[in-house]
């Protein structure tokens, strides 16, 4: 008896023709689900700006986005009609920080469905640079020849200056320059590298060689005064004894000279 009614057998076949128009089109056009890799852009200038640094891993440079729609319209999809921004403008100060990475944008023409994007956000640790000047100290290896002396020691440049993590800048202790004290023979004009110790005395690897200076300085030998006797004193009168004041001199000149040295001769006393 439905089937009588005239509106009623229109209805239903325009309900069957859509839902075999349905079963058709998930046969030939299936939804599907796809996942793509995302480049992240960002603007981590920001951080220069604020003399930041990431300490340790860093943001990631792609996020997984996953999208939904007919096969037709999903397989067209790229990671190029997609945008995805980390913006560094969220930092506020250095230490732990949480950055949210904004919401993909699409920006193509396909009919498609967003699902959720991997990851949604980033934990950073940010530490703030620094530069701070240290002045250079001399420090002398072995042992010179008995005699001998530097003197008029000069450093240049005087001081070194080193940027990098707060946290690495605090560590130094002190900044030295080593001489070996048995090469003397060249006295002025030396090229070293400094050497970067902490409070302990220990070398800090991430400064090495990244500053040199040019060190110049005199010798001097410490030698003894002698001198003589020269005429005969008056009748009656005798020399029991002399002595120079005073009784050492310091020579300055070049190693070659000096180490030929044995004493400085005075004038002769004359009596």
């Amino acid at each position: 008896g439905l089937f009588e009614h005239k509106i009623l057998v229109r209805v239903l076949s325009v309900l069957t023709a859509i839902l075999l128009w349905f079963i058709v089109l998930d046969n030939n056009n299936p939804m599907m689900t796809r996942t793509l890799s995302v480049i992240i852009s960002a603007n981590p200038e920001v951080l220069e700006d604020n003399n930041l640094r990431v300490i340790g891993i860093g943001a990631p440079v792609t996020a997984d986005v996953t999208i939904r729609g007919r096969s037709s319209q999903v397989a067209d999809v790229t990671s190029n009609d997609f945008r995805i921004v980390l913006d560094y403008q969220q930092v506020k100060s250095s230490g732990d920080v949480t950055l949210q990475i904004g919401d993909p944008e699409y920006v193509g023409d396909r009919n498609i469905r967003l699902l959720y994007m991997n990851p949604t956000a980033v934990k950073l640790r940010l530490e703030r640079i620094t530069g701070v000047e240290f002045p250079v100290k001399i420090r002398w290896a072995g042992v010179m020849p008995d005699g001998f002396q530097a003197t008029n020691i000069r450093v240049e440049p005087s001081t070194v200056r080193f940027e990098d993590k707060e946290s690495l800048v605090d560590r130094i202790g002190n900044v030295v320059v080593i001489l070996d004290a048995a090469a003397l023979e060249k006295t002025s004009g030396l090229t070293k590298r400094v050497l970067v110790l902490d409070s302990e005395g220990q070398s800090i690897t991430q400064f090495d060689g990244k500053n040199s200076v040019t060190v110049s300085y005199d010798l001097v030998r410490t030698l003894p005064v002698e001198t003589r006797v020269a005429g005969t004193p008056a009748p009656d009168w005798f020399v029991t004894g002399f002595q120079t004041v005073p009784a050492q001199v310091q020579v300055l000149g070049k190693f070659e000279a000096l180490s030929g040295l044995g004493s400085v001769q005075a004038e002769a006393i004359s009596v």
